[in-house]
């Protein structure tokens, strides 16, 4: 048996609190309304990744932030639509990822470099 030690996750929802950047994010498009654009958005989101599987997640994101608005009545500029897009790299991280990363790192825990979403 190898004593090398593989730790796996999803970083979405462990590492990155993708929600609350998400909300974030939107609320800055929807103002008041951010409550309904993000269920808009959740409810869409299925659908068009379904529509074109080999879409890519930047697209995605964008296209269904476009529908979303579109649904609830709420005008969206160009930038706007692409305002998860923009922001996506400015996600936050949970308080404890760090160090919980370092620990891993000091315990020699190795971490495979995945990505579930294309590049495009």
């Amino acid at each position: 048996m190898s004593a090398e030690k593989w730790v796996t996750f999803d970083c979405f929802g462990t590492l990155i609190d993708w929600q609350t950047g998400f909300r974030r994010t939107l609320a800055s498009v929807a103002g008041s309304r951010v409550n309904e654009l993000v269920d808009a958005y959740h409810k869409a989101e299925a659908d068009t990744q379904d529509e074109d599987k080999s879409r890519s997640y930047k697209d995605v994101l964008t296209t269904t932030l476009r529908k979303a608005a579109d649904s609830i009545s709420l005008p969206l500029t160009g930038v706007q639509a692409e305002a998860l897009v923009i922001q996506w790299g400015s996600l936050p991280i949970f308080p404890d990822t760090l160090p919980a990363l370092r620990e891993m790192h000091r315990r020699e825990c190795r971490i495979p470099r995945r990505r579930t979403c294309r590049r495009r």
